[in-house]
């Protein structure tokens, strides 16, 4: 039972710690910015949570991956499944912040921001787009600290993290009069030293899984996909949709941006959701049997 709570309390202090940014931004950006900066921050949500599954995507997947492999003693293996994940997230991340600095006002459009919110959804798009890469590594790494058994660094990390956002929020919105662009760039700050505390742990080898040069295999990634999938959907179907309807309620262009919704919603629910949702699962309990 010791064990189980000394595994278990981190994470879900983790997880709370994690949560408090978008409310914390929130709280912030409503006192010391307006209303109507608080409704683009509530546009932009969707892009958020949607990265944030892809993020899931890939960390679920090959953390699944390496504790099935820890569990049978394949520390090379278990190695090799974590480099993989951490190269996938890079990559993937390199091309969101191309895409969220380059495209900014189009995606903007795309959420459902009309002239009132697209330049404070610009702003802050853009701003956050600028951290993807330390933000979705910070994800990745929490899960595989756990499995290296670091689980009170990630608490730690994740407190921290959510104490400095708490701080630059303050600092950046009401001494500095950053308005949105502040609270973005605190966000974005506080998780790139969540990611550099979480980084110590694999770079001066505190654990079995460890950074450095290898050979991509193919292989690797399809397992390691699958297992992650059911995550990824879920947390996409969970959030994004509602958020996007709730996009669409303004009365300005209203039928358009329902238009614009309804078309998210069937891509989502009919396209991955039926197809994927249902058997991700069972696919991961495949995987296991088939790793021992």
């Amino acid at each position: 039972m010791k064990k189980l709570l000394k595994l278990v309390l981190p994470s879900v202090l983790s997880q709370v710690c994690m949560f408090l940014f978008t409310i914390v931004d929130g709280i912030f950006v409503g006192n010391g910015v307006g209303t109507t900066a608080l409704g683009a921050v509530n546009i932009v949500l969707p892009y958020i949570l949607i990265l944030s599954a892809l993020y899931m995507l890939v960390a679920v997947g090959g953390a699944t991956v390496t504790a099935i492999r820890f569990g049978r003693g394949d520390k090379e293996g278990a190695n090799l499944a974590f480099l993989h994940a951490f190269a996938a997230i890079f990559a993937v991340s390199v091309v969101l912040t191309v895409v969220g600095v380059c495209f900014t006002r189009q995606l903007g459009y795309l959420l459902g921001a009309n002239e009132a919110y697209i330049d404070y959804v610009t702003d802050y798009t853009f701003w956050y787009s600028v951290f993807i890469i330390p933000a979705g590594l910070s994800i990745l790494l929490q899960f595989f600290g756990r499995n290296d058994g670091a689980s009170m660094l990630v608490m730690v990390s994740t407190a921290v993290c959510s104490a400095l956002n708490i701080f630059l929020d303050w600092l950046f919105v009401f001494p500095m009069q950053m308005a949105l662009k502040g609270a973005a760039i605190a966000t974005g700050i506080s998780q790139t030293v969540g990611f550099l505390v979480l980084l110590s742990h694999f770079v001066l080898k505190k654990g079995d899984l460890r950074i450095r040069r290898f050979r991509p295999d193919a292989k690797q990634n399809p397992d390691a996909r699958r297992a992650g999938i059911h995550r990824a959907v879920r947390l996409a179907r969970v959030h994004s949709v509602p958020e996007l309807r709730d996009a669409a309620d303004d009365r300005r262009n209203r039928r358009q941006r329902i238009l614009r919704y309804r078309l998210y919603r069937l891509v989502l629910r009919r396209c991955v959701l039926r197809r994927f949702g249902g058997r991700a699962a069972a696919h991961r309990q495949r995987l296991r049997r088939k790793e021992r």
